[in-house]
């Protein structure tokens, strides 16, 4: 039984930290200095089960879509930030380089 708190304690610990690391919005604007295509994938993990008092390593394979990135920078206060966005085909094909995003 405490085997199964600590891993739930884990799981929830670790689900926290991923939600807070999107908490700053940082720039919404700038000027686009990369772009990335990633091509749909599939991937394989080995998730952990228990069944009774077992511990089995089950697979779970996992669809990620197409994506089209667009990469910007802007200075604010006298810093250079970036951020990047999934955008749509179309925003991805229409912007280039050098270009403002939005």
């Amino acid at each position: 039984m405490n085997f199964k708190k600590t891993l739930l304690g884990m799981v929830l610990t670790g689900a926290m930290a991923l939600g807070m690391a999107g908490c700053e919005k940082g720039i919404q604007q700038g000027r686009i200095y990369d772009k990335e295509y990633h091509p749909s994938s599939m991937t394989m993990i080995m998730q952990p089960m228990i069944i009774g008092e077992v511990i089995a390593l089950m697979p779970m394979m996992t669809s990620h879509p197409e994506r089209y990135v667009v990469k910007i920078e802007a200075e604010v206060n006298g810093k250079k930030q970036t951020n990047y966005f999934s955008v749509s085909k179309d925003i991805y094909e229409t912007k280039q380089v050098g270009d403002n995003y939005p």
